[in-house]
């Protein structure tokens, strides 16, 4: 760091000038693209007071840039789409997100601002909510169809049977 003027540091002024730039260490970390590189010049009356300054910045940093990852066997079974839903939202987020969906190795890395990880984690967690409940109805249309066909006419007499979840859906209707 750059130091400049005596070594004598004022309490009350040190400490009112540490409180705005924390504040302004975090506004400025959350506008910044983890793609930036920023260089800092920090300047203070004092040797001491740059680090202390150094050191509350690194802190802020090291407190508010996590490295994430979710593992779930699901990570597998995201379609493209869902995927570049994904993709899209880390970004608006401004959160780098690392997406394998190998059979095998399947897992979601994240990295950026605690609260952006938190946010993209969520909708991670909404994706494969949604990918157990397809499972689930999938699962429950073989299971009727084994005992239900629903059939459509195709022409003079002649019949074809819907696909288990389309029969599955008609059956529900029914039910209703």
């Amino acid at each position: 760091g750059e130091g400049s003027g005596s070594d004598e540091d004022v309490e009350g002024q040190d400490d009112d000038w540490v409180d705005v730039r924390d504040k302004s260490a975090k506004q400025l970390l959350a506008n910044l693209s983890l793609e930036s590189e920023v260089i800092l010049h920090i300047y203070g009356q004092t040797d001491h007071s740059v680090k202390r300054a150094e050191k509350k910045l690194r802190a802020i940093i090291d407190t508010q840039f996590v490295n994430d990852e979710v593992d779930n066997p699901s990570i597998s079974t995201l379609s493209d789409e869902a995927v570049d839903g994904l993709e899209q939202f880390a970004k608006s987020c401004q959160v780098d997100i690392d997406i394998e969906r190998d059979p095998v190795l399947h897992f979601i890395k994240l990295h950026g601002c605690q609260g952006d990880v938190l946010q993209v984690k969520d909708k991670i967690r909404d994706a494969m909510a949604a990918i157990g409940e397809e499972k689930t109805k999938k699962e429950a249309a073989v299971a009727v169809f084994k005992h239900i066909h629903w059939m459509r006419e195709v022409s003079d007499g002649e019949t074809e049977n819907y696909d288990e979840l389309f029969s599955f859906e008609i059956e529900q209707a029914y039910q209703q």
